[in-house]
């Protein structure tokens, strides 16, 4: 993976296999490289839980 990407994944189990549910990439930055703009987008995302 490339420098400050981390990958998250869910998982779930179907009968007696475990599969990737959900499979989502990050990039990490310092907080000084996030604009007000950037935290407004963020907290408009529309999170979902994983059933």
């Amino acid at each position: 993976m490339r420098d400050n990407v981390i990958a998250l994944f869910a998982f779930e189990k179907i009968d007696d296999e475990v599969k990737v549910h959900r499979e989502s990439h990050y990039k990490l930055v310092d907080p000084s490289e996030l604009t007000a703009e950037d935290l407004a987008a963020y907290r408009r995302r529309p999170w979902r839980a994983p059933r």
